[in-house]
């Protein structure tokens, strides 16, 4: 009897080494086009809040109007995002920047790619908590309800993220 081999791609190993699960997920297992208007906002969010989180760590800052402008342009720069997507990009980042708040001594890292093993993870922002632990933010630039305590103990890319923390941030409980 001929035993079934997997074989994987090497663009689908390297995005496993990229560090965003929910990505790789998306992209080789659900089959989502990440080159879609919907992929290309969410690449783009996401070097515009990374210029943020950077602004306000470097000004000591909570929030700021005009850094999350900035960061923008920085960002969507950045990005190579297609003129025709600004608009949207633009009015997605100020919803959000108006309501994001940080305190930027409780930052440990941003959009910093780590390696545990053989598998890469890319949380979008690490802080402290109040009570010496860690608070791991995944953004994502798309609406979805809040989740119960329940069900991000059921998400795979929260159970994930957890055991690589307790890895690479052994101090922290």
């Amino acid at each position: 009897m001929t035993q079934a081999i997997t074989v994987y791609r090497r663009s689908e190993l390297e995005a496993i080494s990229d560090g965003c699960l929910h990505r790789y997920r998306s992209i080789w297992i659900d089959g989502v086009d990440d080159t879609s208007d919907e992929a290309l906002l969410g690449q783009g969010f996401h070097k515009i809040k990374h210029c943020y989180v950077e602004r306000l760590v470097d000004g000591n800052l909570t929030q700021d109007a005009e850094e999350a402008e900035a960061a923008f342009v920085e960002g969507a720069a950045l990005s190579l995002m297609p003129a025709r997507l600004l608009p949207g990009l633009r009015e997605l980042w100020r919803f959000h920047a108006e309501k994001f708040e940080m305190d930027p001594t409780r930052l440990v890292t941003a959009e910093t790619k780590g390696a545990e093993g053989q598998v890469g993870w890319t949380p979008d922002l690490v802080q402290t908590t109040h009570d010496g632990g860690l608070e791991i933010v995944d953004d994502k630039s798309g609406w979805h309800p809040p989740m119960t305590e329940e069900e991000l103990k059921n998400l795979f890319q929260a159970r994930v993220y957890s055991r690589f923390a307790r890895d690479r941030f052994p101090h922290f409980h």
